[in-house]
């Protein structure tokens, strides 16, 4: 029994070594941007825009946006303004009724150019309040 005990609590510890190692090595997403340039936002623009896209449709209805008026017009190129640790941020563009409505996402980069992404200002959504 006591030998089970010490074995699972080494295979924990090596486990927990291997995970910290493994982020250890993961760049962040600057570090990604200095070594390969605008390449890299080009590559993480592309691969997420039809995710913003749709995300800024999203919480437009949530927000009261009324899809059948047709009068919100999302711009689909995105644009990372900002980098802070693990985390990138992209601002997308949007028209409604002759506004300008930026809508700002943090992504958190999980691993490679895989990201989660959220949010970053609901407050652009007031525009479809009734």
């Amino acid at each position: 029994m006591k030998k089970k005990i010490i074995f699972f609590s080494v295979l924990a510890i090596i486990l927990l070594g291997m995970i910290l190692f493994l982020f250890a090595k993961i760049p962040s997403p600057q570090m990604d941007h200095k070594i390969f340039g605008s390449y890299f936002e080009k590559k993480i623009c592309k691969k997420y825009e039809l995710t913003f896209v749709d995300e800024t449709f999203n919480y437009a209805e949530s927000a009261g946006y009324d899809s059948q008026t047709l009068s919100l017009i999302i711009h689909g190129d995105p644009q990372i303004y900002k980098y802070h640790d693990r985390d990138i941020y992209c601002r997308i563009t949007a028209d409604y009724k002759g506004k300008t409505i930026t809508v700002r996402f943090k992504g958190t980069k999980i691993i490679g150019t895989k990201y989660k992404w959220s949010l970053e200002n609901e407050d652009a959504f007031e525009v479809f309040k009734k």
